[in-house]
């Protein structure tokens, strides 16, 4: 991973990157670790998975 040019945030914390387009918010965004970023459509379709799953019990 590269060195961050901003200060490490809190190790438990919720970051919203907003601005124009092209201003680098999914640049930024991909110098995080998979599993440190929400991901609403993976969260969608866990959501579904375990409906499903549950209710074929």
């Amino acid at each position: 991973m590269t060195s961050l040019p901003y200060p490490q945030p809190p190790e438990r914390c919720l970051m919203v990157l907003i601005g124009a387009s092209g201003a680098g918010k999914s640049t930024l965004a991909r110098t995080w670790p998979a599993s440190q970023v929400l991901s609403l459509d993976a969260l969608a379709v866990q959501s579904v998975t375990t409906s499903l799953s549950s209710s074929a019990c």
